[in-house]
């Protein structure tokens, strides 16, 4: 079994305890905060539209005028001829309900202009490239919801809501002046901790884990983070990413990073042979993913990966000869999530293909290989926060495939429970089932949420008499912390023989 324990940085005062009102308070919980947010009568093409145009959200503190300007804003759509606002105060907190009637008839108008409010941080154009929209493009309802959620999915902000003012002076009484208003949130952080791990190398031994990421780097879009572990595990990484390159439908990631690590090896039946390598490397990355339509649903990915391994005897033999290695990979891929952060709803296709040389040091020959890798997600929402997910993956390679390129399962990134690598072949099969839920909800981007998984696969050599295909299955818990576009995620996994406890960054897929 492997663990961790972690220690943050911190800091204490002499303080008098909190009060249980204080508390409450602080988590927007208390009689003076707003408890819900409802509407009632809007008709089907607008239940989506009316939550992306008030102000007023969960958690806030309750203002009088705030629910007064909302009430406004939903009549700036001009298609209910009366909107009200009801109030309900309790303990617990407020209730509002947004009541709309009347349904008008009238044409939806032209976009005559837009402005952008509330983006201190973040460059307007960096806004408007998101939208997708353009002045004298008609009102259409399901695209004005696209172009909001794609602005969400950046996960810059802490709210993204739209209305409609009037148009500039110069133009006609037939157009609108789209505004769209954000609330700029959390877009860096720093963290370290101490970790400890008892026999997993994923985990790195006794020492220091520290790093820093900006998801909106000078309010650009672009990312960039540095990190690394400095314990029995080595690692370190530094990489970005940069939003709509050369004024393109498209990003770019690139990276590189240094790696020492030792190596347990396996058997079929993923128990510790006693022999272990340790592995030196360099590599560098770099990816292009282009979208293909406006609705960004079709994408071609490619790019390219370089590295230098070296390999040094621990216990035993080492299984490999080091070498320059080259990956050039390619993938078209069909996304329709409602969300890439935290999706609750669509599915993601993929086919990708990869294509590499290995030029080995002596004794081994240097060589190509060839892999081809189908994969299919889906997420079903079951309520708020509550989602059912699933992921099937596979793989097939040639069969002289280096043992550097071969598909390894195990680990914090797939069936956990295994050690790390516990599994290598020149195939592989492997899924995985996730019932995610919510725990405890700060604000629709922050919160704390739970997942029960479970996962069945393998890894194995084709045509050799010793490494047949195995059914593996493991199972287990684990923790989500979301703020804004930042998830923490610790994972307790179970196997036949093994067990082990990870944390790693982002949803598991």
């Amino acid at each position: 079994m492997a663990f961790a324990i972690g220690f943050g940085w911190f800091g204490c005062l002499a303080v008098p305890a909190p009060s249980a009102a204080s508390v409450a308070s602080f988590f927007g919980r208390s009689a003076g905060h707003v408890a819900n947010v409802a509407f009632a009568g809007a008709d089907e093409a607008l239940a989506d539209v009316l939550p992306l145009v008030v102000m007023v959200q969960k958690r806030d503190l309750f203002d009088e005028a705030a629910v007064a300007l909302d009430v406004a804003r939903i009549q700036s759509l001009g298609v209910y001829a009366d909107v009200q606002a009801d109030v309900t105060e309790e303990a617990t907190g407020v209730t509002v309900r947004y009541r709309v009637s009347g349904r008008t008839n009238a044409a939806l108008p032209r976009l005559d202009a837009i402005r952008i409010e509330g983006n201190i941080k973040t460059k307007e154009r960096v806004v408007l490239r998101r939208l997708r929209l353009a002045v004298g493009d008609s009102v259409e309802w399901q695209r004005l919801v696209a172009a909001m959620r794609r602005l969400q999915e950046l996960r810059f902000f802490e709210k993204v809501r739209f209305c409609f003012g009037p148009p500039p002076a110069a133009a006609d009484d037939s157009g609108v002046t789209l505004v769209v208003t954000i609330v700029e949130g959390l877009t860096q952080i720093g963290f370290g901790w101490l970790t400890y791990s008892s026999d997993n190398p994923d985990l790195g031994g006794l020492g220091p884990i520290a790093g820093y990421v900006n998801m909106n780097l000078f309010g650009t879009g672009a990312q960039f983070g540095f990190g690394g572990m400095w314990a029995e595990t080595k690692v370190v990484v530094v990489g970005g990413r940069l939003l709509h390159p050369l004024d393109t439908a498209a990003t770019l990631t690139f990276g590189a990073g240094y790696l020492d690590q030792e190596q347990e090896l396996f058997d079929r039946d993923a128990r510790e042979t006693g022999d272990s390598y340790r592995a030196l490397g360099t590599t560098a990355i770099a990816f292009w993913d282009q979208s293909l339509d406006r609705d960004e649903h079709w994408h071609l990915f490619g790019g390219m990966i370089l590295a230098r391994t070296r390999f040094r005897a621990a216990q035993g033999e080492p299984p490999a000869a080091g070498g320059r290695s080259a990956l050039a990979i390619a993938s078209v891929y069909l996304d329709r999530r409602d969300d890439r952060t935290e999706p609750t709803r669509g599915y993601v296709a993929e086919l990708r293909l990869d294509q590499g040389y290995q030029d080995a040091d002596a004794p081994e020959r240097s060589r190509g290989f060839l892999r081809f890798n189908p994969e299919l997600r889906g997420y079903w929402r079951l309520g708020p926060r509550h989602c059912f997910a699933a992921q099937g993956k596979a793989g097939v390679a040639n069969r002289d495939i280096p043992f550097l390129a071969k598909y390894t399962l195990g680990g914090y990134s797939s069936m956990r429970g295994y050690p790390s690598e516990g599994m290598r072949g020149d195939t592989y099969i492997w899924g995985t089932v996730e019932y995610r839920f919510p725990i405890y909800e700060i604000r629709d981007d922050q919160a704390i949420t739970g997942v029960v998984f479970s996962e069945a696969g393998d890894a194995w050599d084709r045509g050799s008499d010793d490494a047949p295909w195995q059914f593996r299955l493991s199972g287990g818990v684990g923790l989500r912390a979301i703020a804004g576009p930042f998830v923490l995620r610790a994972d307790y996994g179970v196997a036949r023989d093994s067990s082990g406890f990870y944390i790693h960054f982002g949803h598991y897929f």
